[in-house]
């Protein structure tokens, strides 16, 4: 999942240890959902909150995924991204990368099943806001 060419980085020592016993029971249809970085001026918007969701469901709606997981650095988990993106299961400091291309670095699994991927997304839509179209805005929009 992480090397293009896993020959080459197995031959110069790279590899991804994990240590959850969490990780053999993730099985079937599994959507990693990926890693992000944000630059400074965008951090603290909310986009993690409405962007995770985004694409685990896109993901779920294409592949009928039963489980999501995504990988976070420990610093990261500490500093609340993994609740705004909706994980409720986290695993902390089960994931440990070593000689990778970023280094030495432990991180933590988020994860989730299909029925709490679906819970949470009728829960957010449930906290959105939609904008009441005024009354006169709707009558010209009928005409």
């Amino acid at each position: 999942m992480f090397f293009a060419d896993p020959d080459a980085a197995f031959a110069r020592g790279d590899r991804c240890k994990i240590t959850t016993p969490i990780a053999e029971k993730i099985s079937g249809r599994v959507v990693f959902s990926g890693a992000v970085w944000y630059r400074r001026d965008f951090r603290g918007k909310d986009i993690a909150t409405i962007q995770s969701r985004i694409s685990r469901a896109y993901a779920f709606t294409r592949w009928n995924s039963d489980f999501t997981i995504g990988m976070m650095a420990d610093a990261v988990i500490a500093g609340g991204l993994a609740e705004r993106a909706g994980y409720t299961k986290i695993e902390h400091s089960c994931i440990e990368l070593v000689a990778s291309p970023l280094g030495e670095m432990r991180c933590g699994l988020g994860w989730m099943q299909s029925d709490e991927l679906l819970a949470d997304l009728a829960a957010i839509m449930d906290r959105a806001s939609v904008p009441v179209i005024a009354p006169r805005i709707a009558e010209e929009a009928n005409q």
